[in-house]
């Protein structure tokens, strides 16, 4: 019975770390999609399933305690390591081919192997007594206490410190040394003990030795998918435990694979990037200014600088957009400017860890409006929260993503709308949009002690009066996305937009 608590908590810890490691991948081989969680789970579910009844046809008729019941479970132990680790290739290769759902059945098989492990060892380790019983709730605790130290460990501790390709190498190592260990246990004669035994090796050995190709560029792939080609890479990744950040070569950066911007702040190359140039187009003196998520630092970096802003309070649940940021010189300084305050911790537990706090101008570019999580950050009650700590007078700016949804929730809690290409501002008061205002504080923008627009460039200038003229496009219905929107166009545009609260979902699960 040891000897079996002990393999079941092992058995658990390695089942559950994977778990967590597959997540990951179909999370972001989905970009994040909110049915991910669920379908993941599903086919892990499956998998454990199917490996309890095909432990069935493995079970020795030997009685219970016999050793030779331990060969089944280092045969499956080395079997389900080994197509574990070959999960994520798989995957990878894969979704080249067939939409990521239909990848699923790779986890499910692997789980397969995994979840035949538990039943052999209730076979081995609990008599058909009247104890059985509390022998199988003692396998079961052991087995649990496993599972939650691998979700703790790996997802808290491991992912934090280690690539997903270290884990998964981690965890195969601990799982084909376990299986070693079962097979010298399993009283196998001295020739067959060495023969298993070297196969076992061999086997770690060749899984060592096949990482670095299965592993490189895993991401890209899961990316890129059937447009992944020998050019296509990522320059930088950065992985932890809130999730994977990547890069590429042209400074797109994605969070959990889905667009997350750019590191560009310039706003002549790049028409997107006027929104969080905008806001003195609708605010007189956004002195105090609050902004949710980092991701490249851009519109941090946009609107630390501007003449008007004396503070800027940014928090970001992601401290590895922290690792990126010194490495773009566009948005380099951000980290050094002491007018920036970096706080690393969840949105909505800040606001309620801060309720007194008033701002000006809250800023949030909101992530896909169809991701996991997402009506947290655009529901009523993430609006109401915002409202609190908006000082007279103050506007909320946040992405829509264009989401009909969205705007028809704004509409609902905020009198005053208007929208900068598919950025909504929110406000109790009135918003006075004054197009001389914003062009003088155009006019004096610096980035880095660089003028944003050189007075005495033709080029600047035209560029600037063509940025501003945009005010002009309110109300006027052009064939543009970049162009301002007033309230009347906003709401023809969310005509049959939902409410977004916490409880529905909508804009995760409005499909089903």
């Amino acid at each position: 019975m040891a000897l079996a608590l002990v393999l079941a908590a092992l058995s658990g810890f390695i089942a559950l770390s994977y778990e967590v490691l597959w997540f990951r991948l179909v999370s972001f081989v989905s970009q994040g999609t909110a049915a991910a969680f669920g379908l993941a789970l599903g086919a892990y579910l499956l998998g454990l399933a199917g490996g309890a009844l095909l432990s069935v046809r493995y079970r020795q008729a030997a009685g219970t305690h016999d050793r030779r019941q331990l060969r089944a479970v280092a045969a499956f132990g080395v079997a389900s390591n080994v197509v574990a680790f070959l999960v994520a290739p798989a995957m990878a290769f894969a979704v080249g081919h067939v939409h990521w759902a239909l990848t699923l059945p790779i986890v499910a098989f692997a789980a397969l192997l995994l979840g035949a492990n538990f039943p052999l060892l209730c076979h081995f380790g609990v008599a058909p007594d009247d104890r059985a019983g509390a022998g199988l709730s003692y396998l079961y605790l052991a087995n649990i206490v496993g599972s939650a130290a691998g979700s703790l460990l790996t997802g808290f501790v491991l992912m934090d410190h280690l690539p997903f390709a270290q884990i998964t190498l981690i965890l195969v190592v601990t799982g084909l040394t376990t299986s070693a260990v079962t097979l010298a246990l399993s009283r196998l004669g001295r020739k067959a003990l060495l023969g298993w035994l070297n196969g076992v090796v061999v086997a770690t050995l060749l899984v060592l030795a096949a990482a670095p190709t299965l592993y490189t560029q895993i991401w890209a792939r899961l990316y890129f998918k059937q447009d992944f080609g020998p050019d296509t890479h990522f320059s930088e990744v950065v992985e932890n435990k809130s999730g994977v950040i990547t890069v590429t070569p042209d400074g797109r950066i994605f969070g959990g694979g889905a667009y997350d911007g750019k590191f560009d702040v310039d706003v002549k190359d790049w028409d997107w990037i006027v929104r969080p140039y905008a806001l003195s187009a609708f605010h007189p003196a956004p002195r105090r200014v609050l902004m949710f998520g980092l991701s490249s630092g851009a519109w941090a970096q946009i609107l630390a600088h501007n003449p008007e802003v004396e503070h800027l309070t940014v928090v970001e649940i992601n401290p590895g957009y922290l690792d990126l940021i010194p490495r773009h010189p566009n948005v380099a300084s951000l980290l050094d400017n002491p007018k920036v305050d970096l706080v690393i911790d969840d949105g909505r537990r800040w606001l309620r860890a801060h309720p007194d706090a008033r701002f000006d101008a809250i800023v949030f570019n909101v992530t896909h409006s169809w991701r996991a999580f997402s009506s947290n950050v655009l529901s009523v009650e993430f609006l109401e929260s915002i409202r609190r700590h908006l000082a007279p007078g103050g506007v909320y700016f946040y992405n829509t993503t264009w989401s009909k949804d969205a705007m028809a929730t704004a509409l609902k809690v905020f009198p005053h709308t208007l929208m900068v290409v598919n950025s909504l501002a929110v406000s109790d008061q009135p918003l006075a949009v004054d197009k001389a205002r914003w062009r003088d504080v155009l006019a004096r923008y610096t980035l880095d002690g660089r003028r944003l627009f050189d007075p005495d460039s033709p080029i600047d200038q035209l560029r600037l009066d063509e940025i501003v003229n945009l005010v002009d496009t309110m109300g006027h219905d052009l064939e543009t996305d970049i162009r301002f929107l007033d309230r009347a166009q906003i709401e023809a545009r969310a005509r049959e937009g939902r409410v977004i609260t916490d409880d529905n979902m909508i804009t995760e699960y409005g499909f089903l």
